[in-house]
């Protein structure tokens, strides 16, 4: 049995182990081994972003955040994990019948109790070496399915993310657009506020001017009335010296009939 690379182990005398000297074996052990790490470590990162799409929505955000965050929560709920879980899924859904199948062949493959002892363990060890050999090309593929179908999910995240980007970018952008706008008819109610408080106070002179006009008027209003007044009495005068020069001018039209008469008189005493 040492010819073919079978050693004995000296505390259980029927175990026995496969050869050290199959390096093939232990180089796809060992890439299954680093696929399997890599897995896990593509797993803790879809995981990682699902705390952190919890975080997200635990605290929500506006413009560029919330954008990412719907992101994270679209890629995540819906692309990454159900294709991890259907990974995994099928991955042990696979082993477990690649596993029963060997079983069932080495069982089979197994000779009865009668034959040689170093038959049988060889023919166990042959059966044995094929299992896991078989397990590992399976968890090979397994593994290189799940890291590609991990790689195309967070490859979509990715592209979910940079769309989500753009459209924030493109949101900033546009809010920069609103932003400015709003500057400008801000700008421009200034301005108009300005032109209102000028006009204010420009209302204001004229009204202080108007009040000093309407103050010139009633004072002109009152000396309109006393110039009236004078008018009327100067015309009560006017008609009193009138009616008094009419009289005088009857008085002085009869004195002068007399002085006609006395005339004529004086001439007839001359005349006699």
């Amino acid at each position: 049995e040492k010819g073919r690379g079978l050693v004995c182990n000296s505390s259980w005398h029927h175990s026995y182990r496969v050869p050290t000297s199959n390096l093939t074996w232990r180089h796809q052990r060992n890439e299954a081994k680093a696929h399997v790490h890599m897995l896990l470590l593509l797993l803790l990162l879809l995981l990682a972003g699902q705390g952190a799409t919890l975080f997200v929505l635990i605290e929500p955000g506006k413009g560029v955040k919330k954008h990412v965050a719907a992101a994270l929560r679209k890629g995540f709920a819906t692309t990454g994990g159900t294709i991890c879980v259907k990974a995994l899924l099928l991955l042990l859904i696979g082993l477990g019948i690649v596993s029963e199948i060997q079983r069932r062949k080495l069982l089979a493959s197994v000779p009865p109790p009668g034959a040689d002892l170093g038959v049988r363990v060889g023919n166990v060890v042959e059966e044995m070496e094929a299992i896991g050999r078989t397990k590992l090309s399976l968890l090979l593929c397994a593994s290189n399915l799940a890291i590609l179908l991990a790689l195309s999910c967070i490859q979509k995240v990715i592209g979910d993310m940079d769309s989500a980007v753009q459209e924030g970018l493109k949101l900033k952008e546009a809010a920069k657009t609103i932003q400015n706008t709003c500057s400008q008819w801000r700008d421009k109610i200034r301005l108009q506020e300005e032109l209102d408080l000028t006009a204010v106070e420009t209302i204001h002179s004229l009204s202080n001017k108007v009040q000093d006009l309407e103050k010139e008027c009633e004072e002109l209003k009152k000396k309109s009335e006393a110039a009236f007044k004078a008018r009327k009495s100067a015309e009560a005068q006017a008609e009193a010296m009138k009616k008094q020069s009419q009289g005088l001018t009857v008085e002085y039209e009869r004195l002068v009939g007399e002085m006609g008469q006395l005339k004529k008189k004086y001439a007839l005493g001359d005349a006699r």
